[in-house]
């Protein structure tokens, strides 16, 4: 489609990371300076400046979850920021509704949904619809969802965390079973598994 190929080769440098970084940093420099101009040098200054600098260094730390992210939109020729900083999740929720399930619901069909945001809110059912694509270098997934959309990760950890978590997903949605190894080579056979887990193949 359309919007899958625009996204062709596309890079999102021109948001790193380093415009938060930069604020960061200016923002405690500017802490810095105040006191210096305002202040001498006695123990109820320094007293003043810690506490800036730890209420600037806690708002940061209130900010931080296990699943951040930064979340694009991309329109027509160029990508936006749709969300600096918020978070995903993957939620197992019965098809077409928003509730997320009980675990002693079992009469009907239950899926796995990626949501994301806070202030724009994406909610999607994992599956290869989505056409995700992986851009490990620069620790960013797209995916289409009524529009391209791209998921920026802020370690190579978390990126990972995301990907094994969304093959999974996307196993268990597609073939209706948990995706353990046992699964895996039912569906795949031994032989794809002695590719892709050599040690598996050598139990078995």
């Amino acid at each position: 489609m359309g919007g899958s190929h625009s996204r062709e080769g596309l890079d999102l440098s021109d948001y790193s990371d380093e415009e938060d970084d930069d604020k960061s940093q200016s923002d405690e420099e500017e802490a810095v300076d105040d006191h210096k101009s305002s202040s001498s040098s006695s123990s109820a200054a320094v007293d003043d400046l810690d506490a800036k600098l730890k209420a600037l260094k806690l708002k940061y730390s209130q900010t931080t979850h296990p699943n951040s992210v930064k979340l694009y939109l991309h329109t027509k020729t160029k990508w936006i920021i749709s969300d600096k900083l918020t978070h995903y999740n993957f939620i197992k929720q019965i098809d077409d509704d928003d509730d997320e399930v009980s675990d002693g619901d079992e009469n009907e069909a239950q899926y796995w949904y990626l949501t994301v945001g806070s202030k724009v809110r994406v909610r999607v059912r994992v599956s290869t619809d989505m056409q995700l694509k992986m851009f490990a270098d620069q620790k960013r997934v797209d995916f289409v969802h009524t529009g391209v959309w791209a998921i920026r990760f802020f370690s190579d950890q978390d990126y990972r965390a995301f990907i094994d978590k969304f093959q999974s997903c996307l196993f268990e949605n597609v073939y209706g079973l948990k995706p353990t190894d046992e699964n895996k080579v039912k569906v795949y056979g031994k032989d794809f598994m002695g590719w892709a887990k050599p040690e598996l193949a050598d139990d078995t």
